[in-house]
């Protein structure tokens, strides 16, 4: 005799933000990454800011699949954007030099949130 089947109850999480911490010049910065790429991510500062090609060290953990990640990465650019209360500015930063079981993992995790860019 076959057992019914369980109802499995799945939680829908939203994967962002992510909590990332920067280390520049040895002094750690926290920061929200808003969209993670194989290629960076757009980050929020809370209102910090930085230089242009400022390098930096990254690191934040992926949700659901729990990898960590430690990284070198770019400031390339700002992207200032205008919400209901506040003007918000994001930074655009990309990887540099990152490993290709990391560039795995966050292609596993833009597909598994059916992000269109990986």
């Amino acid at each position: 005799m076959a057992k019914p089947k369980e109802k499995i109850i799945r939680k829908k999480v939203s994967p962002y933000p992510l909590e990332v911490l920067l280390t520049i010049d040895g002094k750690p910065l926290r920061g929200s990454i808003l969209k993670l790429t194989t290629r960076g991510f757009f980050v929020d500062l809370h209102g910090q800011m930085l230089k242009i090609n400022t390098q930096t060290a990254v690191s934040f953990q992926i949700p659901v699949l729990k990898i960590d990640v430690q990284a070198n990465a770019k400031l390339i650019k700002f992207l200032d954007r205008v919400k209901a209360q506040a003007p918000e500015r994001l930074a655009e930063m990309h990887f540099l030099g990152l490993s290709e079981e990391h560039k795995k993992n966050i292609a596993r995790f833009c597909v598994a949130i059916r992000q269109e860019e990986v």
